[in-house]
């Protein structure tokens, strides 16, 4: 198992079991409203209810709306929730700094080699 699981404070755990509740809410609130739209388009109820259930199932397992809380998860979830812009860099706030670090690090690395532009840390 990758040591970086295991080099954080127990207090960016203790937040993170918090936060990640408020991420949660906050995101499915949006998807609430999307899937709201997708009842209102026009067409047939039935295409507007399949269509629905076919967003629902694909949602349903997303880390946002489905996240492992196990500690050796905690900095994949959240540099997902990061790369997905669920959250940003200032809703780390209260994290260790070696977190907050290491996850900003960590997107540089990535937008660098992904779409070689750099990652501009606002924090």
């Amino acid at each position: 198992m990758d040591e970086r699981y295991f080099k954080y404070e127990e207090s960016d755990w203790d937040l993170y079991l918090i936060k990640i509740k408020e991420w949660q809410e906050r995101y499915i609130s949006n998807l609430n409203k999307e899937y709201i739209s997708i009842l209102k388009k026009e067409g047939t109820a039935s295409d507007n209810f399949w269509e629905l259930m076919k967003r629902v199932e694909g949602d349903k397992n997303y880390i946002a709306v489905n996240p492992p809380k196990r500690k050796p998860n905690m900095f994949d979830n959240i540099f997902s929730l990061l790369l997905d812009k669920v959250i940003d860099i200032k809703d780390l706030d209260g994290f260790s700094l070696k977190l907050i670090n290491d996850l900003t690090e960590t997107l540089r690395i990535y937008y660098y080699n992904m779409y070689n532009i750099k990652y501009e840390n606002t924090f």
